[in-house]
């Protein structure tokens, strides 16, 4: 075996540039003894895309991912799961939302996603602490 670090490849889909930016340096602390590629995508239509073509360990999912004028914003990240699924993408897809819909999560589950918890908390790391501690705790056993 060399002496090599592993790279693991995070699909973190978001249309937040900010939230993205946040997930980048939590990752960047883990201390797995390997490191991670995180690549951005700040639309369905661009994961979609990329899911295609690439191959990830990880997708971290918005289930709000919101399109001007969309009167249905849930439908986007719960859709793309489904899409993925059935292009037989075997990454673990952790579903991310900001406010409690304990239908809608329960709803991504059974469509194939690893976890689905809400709300997310951006404020990951400033206490570290409480569920935002046990969802971190969750990603690392998934990467």
């Amino acid at each position: 075996m060399s002496g090599q670090a592993v790279t693991k490849r995070v699909l973190i889909v978001d249309d937040e540039p900010l939230l993205i930016d946040l997930l980048r340096e939590i990752f960047a602390r883990f201390q797995h003894g390997h490191g991670y590629e995180i690549t951005p995508a700040y639309t369905v239509v661009d994961a979609y895309d990329l899911l295609q073509r690439e191959q990830f360990d990880l997708v971290l999912l918005d289930m709000v991912v919101p399109m001007m004028g969309d009167p249905w914003p849930w439908i986007q990240g719960l859709d793309l799961l489904k899409r993925v699924r059935r292009l037989g993408v075997k990454a673990p897809i952790f579903m991310m939302t900001g406010v409690w819909n304990t239908e809608k999560e329960a709803e991504a589950l059974i469509e194939g996603a690893n976890e689905a918890d809400g709300p997310f908390s951006p404020a990951w790391g400033a206490e570290g602490e409480g569920d935002e501690a046990v969802e971190l705790t969750l990603i690392e056993r998934f990467v």
